[in-house]
C-alpha cells in the first residue's frame, strides 16, 4: 500500500524488497508485534475480519485509523521500507540513478585536516581507566 508497482518500478511488497523491510524491522520486534496486534484488533473490531481479507478500501480505512494510535510505528514502517526500497536496483535503475553505493567508488572525499583533532588529542582524559575504582 505504501509505494505500488508503477510500469517498471516495483512496489515496495516486490519478494526482493519486502524481505530486507521485514529484517529492517525484526530489530524492532516489541514495537512491531505491539502495533501488528493493535491493527489487527482494529480490523476485527472495525470488519470482523483480518486484513488480508479486506478489500484495498477496508484496508486503507482501518490504516488510517490506525495511524494516530502508533505514530511511532508508522515512522519506524515508513523508515524501513523506503530504506529497502531505494537500495533495489531496479528501482534506482529505473529513476536513472546509478546501481551503486555512493561510497566509495564515484564520489571525491577530500583529503581530511587531521589537525582539527590536535585540541581532542591534547585535553586531559576525562574517563577512568579500566580497573581504577573497581570493587
Amino acid at each position: 500500500m505504501m509505494i505500488p508497482a508503477h510500469g517498471s518500478i516495483p512496489s515496495a511488497a516486490d519478494p526482493e524488497i519486502a524481505p530486507r523491510a521485514l529484517a529492517n524491522l525484526s530489530t524492532h520486534e516489541e514495537v512491531v508485534v505491539e502495533a501488528l496486534t493493535t491493527l489487527d484488533n482494529l480490523a476485527q473490531s472495525t470488519h470482523q475480519q483480518s486484513m488480508d481479507a479486506m478489500d484495498d478500501d477496508q484496508r486503507l480505512a482501518i490504516v488510517e485509523a490506525f495511524k494516530p494510535v502508533s505514530p511511532a510505528f508508522i515512522q519506524l514502517l515508513q523508515a524501513a521500507v523506503i530504506t529497502s526500497y531505494y537500495q533495489d536496483d531496479r528501482v534506482l535503475q529505473a529513476l536513472g540513478l546509478p546501481t551503486r553505493a555512493p561510497h566509495p567508488g564515484g564520489y571525491p572525499v577530500h583529503d581530511t585536516d587531521w589537525s582539527l583533532l590536535d585540541a581532542v588529542r591534547g585535553r586531559k582524559p576525562f574517563y577512568r581507566e579500566v580497573g581504577e575504582g573497581d570493587g
